[in-house]
């Protein structure tokens, strides 16, 4: 018997409105509620999405405003935020994100030994960004794995805030941004 080959994963861009449309309209309504600290009684955010298992290897067209500072670069990181990440920012005002430790190791490892390594988990990656005149600060465009997205609305089921965290490849600082699916 030989060993088993693991199945390759085929990564596509959503592009059906109709689940777009729905996942637009969930993240809009969260959105909504940005910054106020509201009790939702009996009311899940997860219930009103559709049932996406059929799209686990989908990428989501996201735009990103920053937060505070920093603008994001093309190939930057976007991950999710912990609870203390969100709860930090609230309680400190001069808190700009957390700070990604720093991974020593050698370049013959190759890239294989850094996936997952990160503090936080990656979600997807800018593909467009940097400082808006239009926006007065730092704005992006990128895409993220649907399940990923899926995540981050747990965390806001949470937290009742509507935000994840970028990281720019020559930086061990993330930075807090707005997420909006387009």
């Amino acid at each position: 018997m030989g060993v088993k080959e693991p199945t390759r994963q085929t990564y596509y861009v959503l592009r059906s409105k109709s689940l777009l449309g729905q996942l637009r309209e969930t993240f809009n309504t969260l959105n909504s509620g940005r910054g106020k600290k509201v009790h939702r009684e009996n009311s899940s955010p997860r219930k009103s999405l559709p049932d996406f298992s059929e799209h686990n290897c989908s990428l989501v067209g996201v735009s990103l405003r920053m937060l505070c500072r920093g603008s994001p670069n093309p190939c930057a990181a976007i991950a999710i935020p912990t609870l203390d990440d969100i709860r930090t920012l609230n309680n400190e005002k001069s808190f700009s994100g957390p700070v990604e430790p720093l991974h020593k190791g050698s370049r013959e490892q190759g890239a294989m030994n850094l996936i997952g390594c990160c503090t936080r988990e990656t979600i997807g990656y800018v593909t467009a960004g940097d400082y808006s005149f239009a926006r007065g600060g730092g704005a992006g465009l990128g895409f993220c794995i649907l399940q990923g997205l899926l995540k981050v609305v747990e965390i806001i089921e949470e937290s009742n805030e509507f935000i994840v965290l970028v990281r720019n490849t020559t930086t061990q600082q993330y930075r807090f941004a707005y997420l909006t699916v387009i």
